[in-house]
């Protein structure tokens, strides 16, 4: 069929539909129970018509109209239920807590993989202040020789201060997330390296009798970020199990829901 044969037989449907979307835009509760159906039943039909366009003439000027026409539709047929507060109590009362039930598994993972090596470092480097120089900048070890406390100077900066240290948080998450998509392997050294890190510095810090009072800055808003890397590590986590370990779904489909889940 040639575009100007489908436009013949089909564009008082498409213009019909194109009216109908812009009545549901501007209030769909307004419309009676036969106008969305109709509305349906058109949609239908233009999906239909796309698919011809686009396997006859795709990049025709036919095809591009009905693509877009497709896409206007789209939101107001599939879309979710409007927000509601009842709802958004119900998402932090019931279903997150048992969401975060259900990736317990991943946590856990996560939590050891994290605080394992950072409380492991932190005793070694106890007995040998070198030993945290795997995981710590000598920067940090001459901050501590001469006593000077940086973390404060990032305290007094106040908004640059959290700034760096929000987009250095941000960071980590977000790789730790992301790889998920490498196996895992890039999730587990992101947490791990993080860990040692954290673990390597307060060891340091402890040598030099300098501990509390980083423990001081950090416990401010430590319990936020540490435990928003934690739970970005297992998301990442959760994505690689579901890579090498798709179970009787395809790869495909289990990365998808473990994503879903993750997000």
């Amino acid at each position: 069929m040639k575009p100007n044969e489908l436009t013949k037989l089909r564009k008082r449907d498409w213009d019909e539909l194109s009216t109908l979307a812009e009545r549901a835009r501007g209030n769909l509760t307004s419309m009676s129970e036969a106008d969305l159906r109709r509305m349906g039943a058109l949609y239908r039909a233009a999906t239909s018509d796309l698919a011809l366009a686009r396997r006859d003439f795709a990049g025709h000027e036919v095809a591009v109209y009905l693509n877009q026409l497709v896409g206007r539709v789209y939101p107001l047929i599939y879309r979710g239920e409007p927000l509601a507060l009842r709802r958004l109590a119900k998402f932090y009362a019931v279903d997150y807590p048992r969401l975060f039930r259900s990736v317990a598994r991943y946590m856990f993972c996560a939590a050891l993989l994290f605080y394992g090596p950072a409380l492991l470092l932190y005793l070694v480097t106890l007995f040998d202040v070198e030993a945290a120089k795997v995981a710590v900048p000598e920067e940090v070890y001459r901050h501590a020789r001469s006593g000077f406390q940086w973390w404060r100077d990032l305290n007094n900066a106040n908004q640059v201060g959290s700034a760096v240290i929000m987009t250095n948080n941000i960071r980590v998450a977000l790789l730790a997330f992301a790889g998920g998509m490498l196996a895992g392997l890039m999730t587990v050294y992101i947490t791990i390296s993080n860990g040692l890190m954290l673990g390597g510095v307060f060891g340091v810090m402890q040598h030099y009798g300098e501990a509390g009072e980083l423990a001081e800055f950090v416990i401010g808003h430590g319990v936020l970020e540490l435990n928003e890397i934690t739970m970005a590590s297992a998301s990442g986590l959760m994505i690689g199990h579901a890579m090498l370990q798709p179970g009787l779904l395809s790869r495909g489909n289990a990365l998808m829901l473990a994503a879903r889940k993750a997000a």
